[in-house]
């Protein structure tokens, strides 16, 4: 995520990027552009992952998004966003057409990631904890 800057309005924007799976993987990376772009990511294994994302809809605050990495996996995700908050998504998405996973975005990950520990899989754990509490409420 170093060298991922902020730039609200332009193609250039780059938004840190977070995907946690059920299973306790995760894919960590940045998307690029505004209103549509690029994903690149890891895996925990170093894998890389490379995809697009656009907004289907600014009135919704919602879009989608669509990966592949190099070792033939691939996920497909919708994502909602903060209006307030240039960047900040969540959403969820399916990988290899069968398991689920949930997608985060946004400045404040570097954050949390500082908070768990600097560990992206910590930092899904943190996250879904998050998250419970949000819907508790």
């Amino acid at each position: 995520m170093s060298g991922c800057t902020s730039n609200p309005g332009q193609g250039d924007h780059c938004t840190p990027l977070l995907a946690c799976f059920d299973n306790g993987q995760s894919i960590h990376g940045a998307t690029l552009g505004w209103l549509s772009g690029n994903i690149e990511g890891k895996t925990q294994d170093g894998v890389a992952c490379r995809g697009k994302w656009e907004i289907l809809s600014t009135s919704d605050a919602s879009g989608s998004a669509q990966f592949i990495c190099e070792d033939g996996s691939y996920g497909n995700a919708s994502f909602s966003y903060d209006r307030a908050k240039p960047g900040t998504i969540w959403g969820r998405g399916e990988f290899n057409a069968s398991e689920a996973f949930q997608v985060w975005g946004g400045r404040d990950l570097i954050q949390r990631l500082q908070l768990a520990g600097g560990h992206f899989d910590q930092l899904c754990d943190a996250l879904n904890g998050l998250k419970e509490r949000r819907s508790a409420l």
